[in-house]
């Protein structure tokens, strides 16, 4: 499998006009009254980090930006593209930055991903397709090991969520917590 070659591709930037959407709106009179001050919502256990990311992105008007470490392509990764799939298809951009430490497993998806207008998806230090991955750590050590290990999630330049959670049923399973799974 070859990824397509993006070397070429526009610079993309931020959208900038989040204020005017929903969550602008919802989140405008608190900006408001504190204005210098941060709002934060802990996201503790793995059911509400899973549904405040696909709430997130069905609230999204403008944008959606994300980056992570680890995608995998399981049950909480694939309903999470569904709903990044859904965003897209209403309008909204999505780009999604992905270290590429994991990111050969699903080559396919982030290609097929990629084709849609308002999807984008990026390698973060890619590894080089058809040679041995653990050879490419001998051989280019001092490239290969710079991993981007950041793990954000922001809908229109309004809600962030970050952290230490990857995209994986491992992450998000809640067995004892949630006493649903």
């Amino acid at each position: 499998m070859k990824l397509p070659d993006n070397s070429k591709r526009e610079s993309s930037h931020v959208i900038s006009t989040g204020e005017n959407s929903r969550l602008g709106q919802i989140f405008k009179p608190q900006i408001v009254s504190y204005p210098v001050q941060s709002g934060v919502i802990l996201l503790g256990n793995g059911l509400d980090a899973f549904v405040g990311r696909a709430v997130l992105a069905r609230l999204a008007e403008h944008s959606i930006d994300l980056q992570y470490y680890m995608f995998h392509q399981d049950t909480f990764g694939k309903l999470l593209i569904k709903e990044l799939i859904a965003a897209a298809d209403r309008g909204v951009r999505v780009r999604m930055l992905i270290d590429d430490m994991y990111g050969e497993e699903a080559d396919d998806v982030w290609s097929a991903i990629d084709t849609h207008p308002n999807m984008e998806v990026r390698l973060y230090n890619p590894f080089v397709r058809g040679h041995s991955k653990n050879l490419q750590f001998v051989t280019q050590m001092k490239r290969v090991n710079h991993r981007m290990h950041s793990k954000t999630y922001t809908v229109d330049n309004q809600a962030t969520i970050v952290g230490g959670r990857n995209i994986g049923d491992e992450y998000f399973l809640c067995r004892q917590e949630c006493g649903i799974f």
